[in-house]
């Protein structure tokens, strides 16, 4: 909930399917009440990431700024994390920063940048 306190359990529910967090969620011990330790201890880096979606996907934002989103993350996990992206730039002003171009989000506009300076991908 620290993405929008005191969220109607609906928006909490619509959240946690949009970032796929549905997809783990039954196979926590205590499900949405198992404790998470510092820097999302106690989940994979895959599932932490989800859950950072949710909250955002909770909390609406009209910018959305992603840094490596899909860094250290198994092929299954980044296809989550990319499929949880795309759905929630979506008419979102957004700015992904990564080393691969083949990263997830609705790109509109590609800059690399070479030698210090921000140039078109082609």
């Amino acid at each position: 909930m620290l993405g929008r306190e005191g969220a109607r359990a609906d928006l909490l529910d619509e959240a946690l399917r949009r970032a796929h967090v549905d997809e783990f969620l039954p196979r926590l011990p205590r499900g949405l009440d198992t404790p998470v330790g510092e820097a999302g201890q106690g989940l994979s880096v895959g599932q932490a990431q989800r859950v950072a979606l949710a909250r955002l996907f909770l909390r609406e934002p009209g910018l959305v700024l992603l840094d490596e989103p899909t860094a250290h993350l198994d092929e299954e996990s980044a296809g989550f994390v990319a499929d949880g992206i795309r759905t929630l730039c979506a008419g979102r002003t957004s700015l992904a920063i990564t080393h691969r171009l083949s990263s997830p989000g609705p790109a509109g506009r590609v800059l690399r940048l070479v030698d210090g300076r921000l140039e078109a991908a082609s």
